[in-house]
């Protein structure tokens, strides 16, 4: 089938490294978009209220409803 290259800029492509330098409100941020860009994309491919696009909003609440700075606190001993 072929193999991938990804030729994408180390330093600044969306790995774990790159990723444990974001603050935890840049990382809900992300997270916040990419989600409603999925559903975006979903309605307008398979329409309105799918099993998935239930599931992608349950999962932006609960994204939503996360608390950065205790976040922060729970993370604060763990290194990468």
């Amino acid at each position: 089938l072929g193999n991938l290259v990804d030729k994408r800029d180390k330093a600044t492509c969306p790995n774990l490294k790159n990723m444990a330098k974001k603050t935890s409100q840049e990382l809900k941020d992300l997270c916040e978009k990419a989600l409603e860009e999925q559903i975006r994309q979903l309605k307008e491919e398979e329409g309105d209220d799918t099993e998935l696009e239930v599931e992608l909003r349950k999962e932006l609440r609960e994204v939503k409803a996360v608390n950065v700075n205790k976040a922060d606190k729970s993370a604060a001993g763990i290194a990468f």
